[in-house]
């Protein structure tokens, strides 16, 4: 007597998981790359000082000049490097995949900062100036140039290696965050921060798999807590707000892990350090 057949199996076939939007094809040779670059970058970076000292326009016209500057120098050095239009441009900067998990991901993260902040602050400024301007605006313009310009083509385009490429735009953001101040020690801490913040959005780029939408929904998340509560009035802060964004910080390092794991990728840019022989 033979045993009857096992009936068939009705476990759900698991849903594939999202890829990253694939990069377009590179037209240029990484010498020629990493120089439209990093010109770009240059031009982007100090145009709006040189425009502004000649014109002295308020804080708003003042921001929209350098927000101005970083984009059009993004896009011609988009267009250099790749060609093709808007979509392709979006491609290479990493910004043409759903930003709606990276928005998800960034909220939860951010909540020790929410809530920690909501209960300890005397007051909160949620105005659209800090919402748009301390927020929003540079959340997704820096992430733009300083990842996507930067970082993203000086390793994807110019060959450069994962620290290389994030070190560079990490000194002139850092820089860009220290005020006029005559306490030293209160600007090293601020550009010990910020150059460590730069590397820490770099890595979490490279861990979505070369999507900017993570780095820039931390940021303006992060941005938007800290204006809002009024946490410091520089990047630096004190203990308990450090402590508060240090919970966000690990909150989002085991999700950017988990997820480059379920996607089959590893988190950790080996053999990409110093040099990226793989683009």
């Amino acid at each position: 007597m033979t045993d009857a057949p096992s009936p068939p199996s009705h476990r759900p076939t698991p849903r594939p998981r999202p890829e990253p939007v694939e990069m377009p094809s590179v037209r240029t040779r990484p010498g020629v790359a990493a120089t439209v670059v990093l010109l770009a970058f240059a031009v982007g970076w100090f145009a709006p000082s040189l425009l502004t000292h000649a014109k002295a326009p308020s804080p708003v016209a003042s921001r929209a000049y350098m927000y101005g500057a970083w984009t059009l120098a993004t896009l011609a050095a988009v267009r250099v490097l790749y060609g093709g239009g808007l979509r392709g441009a979006l491609r290479a900067l990493g910004l043409a995949a759903n930003p709606a998990p990276s928005v998800t991901m960034a909220f939860v993260a951010t909540l020790p900062m929410l809530v920690g902040f909501a209960a300890t602050a005397d007051e909160v400024h949620l105005s659209v100036g800090v919402v748009a301007g301390s927020a929003l605006a540079p959340g997704f313009f820096e992430e733009v140039f300083f990842r996507g310009l930067a970082f993203v083509q000086l390793h994807r385009a110019a060959r450069w290696g994962i620290v290389p490429a994030a070190a560079v735009p990490a000194v002139a953001f850092a820089a860009g965050h220290v005020g006029p101040s005559s306490d030293l020690a209160a600007a090293f801490g601020v550009f010990a921060v910020t150059f460590a913040g730069a590397l820490w959005f770099a890595w979490i780029v490279v861990a979505w798999g070369f999507v900017l939408w993570p780095a820039v929904a931390l940021h303006v998340f992060m941005n938007l807590w800290w204006s809002a509560f009024g946490a410091g009035a520089t990047a630096l802060g004190g203990v308990g707000a450090n402590l508060l964004r240090g919970a966000t910080i690990a909150i989002a390092t085991v999700w950017t892990i988990r997820h480059a794991r379920q996607r089959g990728r590893s988190p950790w840019p080996r053999g990409r350090l110093w040099r990226n022989r793989t683009a």
